[in-house]
């Protein structure tokens, strides 16, 4: 029995706290295939990050009542929304399905 190898793959430069893969990479194509999947996959929680804050904003901006506000925040929101999708980070039917809630909701707030 063998010691089980582990490697260590870093999400980006700032982090400092590595992500552990089971696999050991023995080709340089694998290794090359490792650090690109790390950076992708930092860079699409980053996205699905920047999207949450637009459609926190969103929720904020819809619930101090304000439909110009609003109105901004679901522009903001949906150009986000529709970035994350271009990207392949969510769906596309996922990206329409929330922007038009969130146009369901200004139009309600606008209404009464």
């Amino acid at each position: 029995m063998g010691v089980a190898r582990v490697a260590i793959v870093r999400l980006d430069r700032r982090s400092s706290t590595p992500e552990v893969s089971p696999h050991m990479a023995h080709t340089l194509s694998a290794k090359k295939r490792i650090r690109q999947n790390a950076t992708r996959r930092a860079r699409n929680r980053w996205r699905l990050r920047q999207m949450r804050v637009a459609l926190k904003a969103f929720q904020v901006a819809c619930a101090s009542g304000d439909a110009s506000q609003a109105d901004q925040a679901l522009r903001e929101a949906s150009q986000i929304v529709d970035k994350t999708a271009q990207k392949g980070v969510i769906h596309r039917n996922q990206a329409s399905r929330r922007k038009s809630r969130m146009s369901a909701r200004v139009k309600a707030l606008k209404a009464g």
